[in-house]
């Protein structure tokens, strides 16, 4: 059976296991969903250029399934579904970290802490500017974190469409809805994204608002 094809019940009764101590089920579980999840890790990675430059998927997703399996610990989601949405959210969780902390160091003027020597900062047609890279970083870390504070429908089709990488159709038949209504979603999630972005970065707390 693929990751694809997890299921509820083989989920909740894997859960069950886990919780009641035994100790083989966690890594069963991550080997059932780990292409999965690697490919949904890529995908979001693509949306953090900056930190795209320090780390690789398997850095991001190791640290992100130590995040999930411990919340896993306490909390059941409902379905696969659920799982995956989870799986996705501390995948972003563990990139805002990791966007924080080398916007930080970059500010600094310090180096990211990595022993081996950068491809980006050799490569001349990359850009190297502090000022644009960090400009660039805001951005992105203001629209991943608009996009975590959707309400839960139009958050659930947001997700399958910007880090999936779904086309609407398939959201629909995944979701159980019309077209028509995953577009509704779509075009007011949008409007709220930017929005919410926009809020940022007008925030007197934002480090790179007009009022910093």
């Amino acid at each position: 059976m693929s990751d694809a094809q997890l299921g509820t019940s083989t989920l909740h009764s894997w859960l069950d296991r886990m919780r009641a101590g035994d100790p083989n089920v966690a890594d069963a579980l991550l080997r059932r969903v780990s292409g999965r999840l690697q490919v949904l890790a890529r995908q979001i990675l693509r949306g953090f250029p900056n930190v795209q430059r320090w780390v690789d998927t398997d850095d991001v997703l190791q640290n992100a399934l130590v995040r999930l399996l411990r919340t896993l610990e306490r909390l059941r989601p409902e379905s696969a579904r659920g799982f995956y949405s989870l799986a996705a959210l501390h995948i972003r969780r563990e990139l805002l970290d990791l966007a924080r902390h080398y916007g930080r160091r970059e500010q600094a003027g310090l180096p990211p802490q990595h022993a081996e020597p950068l491809p980006y900062q050799t490569d001349p047609n990359v850009e190297t500017d502090l000022g644009d890279a960090l400009a660039e970083l805001d951005t992105w870390t203001r629209f991943h974190q608009a996009v975590a504070d959707l309400p839960p429908e139009e958050h659930e089709v947001t997700a399958l469409i910007v880090y999936h990488g779904w086309q609407r159709q398939q959201v629909a038949e995944f979701l159980g809805i019309s077209e028509r209504t995953v577009t509704r979603r779509w075009k007011s999630a949008l409007w709220k994204v930017r929005k919410g972005s926009a809020a940022q970065a007008e925030s007197p707390d934002n480090p790179g608002g007009p009022h910093a």
